[in-house]
């Protein structure tokens, strides 16, 4: 998958079948003793409203300045944010995803730390100025 921000193009590593991925996780939740899954596998696709938000924050960031993609999953906005010197940290539960987060990262690997985050669990230090997290559905604007 390839998105344009800011007139540059950036190929965006993932699944290449996301469905089968979403499939297989409610086979395997259906087989665990308490149908319970570890974590949803939301990380697979590369969801339209990361692309916009990675579009925000190409847009209002600067060199510099600290952002957390939390929910990363492959990692768009952060492979949108390193390249403009913004500090980057990556973070998901699903360590799936993590590994595409690394790999679309690579790059810019100096600006970009990749980490397995629980946000119920773990504090996160030194602060941010910025947290992202986009959201796989996205709710109607109130100003239609």
């Amino acid at each position: 998958m390839t998105i344009d921000v800011e007139g540059t193009s950036y190929e965006i590593a993932k699944v290449a079948d996301s469905n089968s991925v979403f499939y297989d996780s409610i086979y395997d939740q259906g087989q665990s003793p308490d149908g319970a899954a570890a974590w949803q596998p939301y990380w697979a696709h590369a969801w339209e409203s990361s692309v916009a938000l990675a579009r925000e924050i190409a847009a209002s960031e600067r060199p510099g300045q600290r952002l957390l993609d939390l929910g990363c999953g492959v990692g768009v906005v952060g492979m949108i944010a390193a390249p403009r010197g913004v500090e980057t940290v990556l973070g998901d539960i699903a360590q799936p995803g993590l590994l595409f987060a690394r790999l679309n990262v690579w790059p810019w690997r100096a600006r970009a730390t990749v980490r397995r985050i629980d946000w119920q669990k773990d504090l996160l230090e030194p602060k941010f100025d910025t947290i992202a997290c986009a959201r796989h559905r996205l709710r109607p604007s109130r100003l239609g």
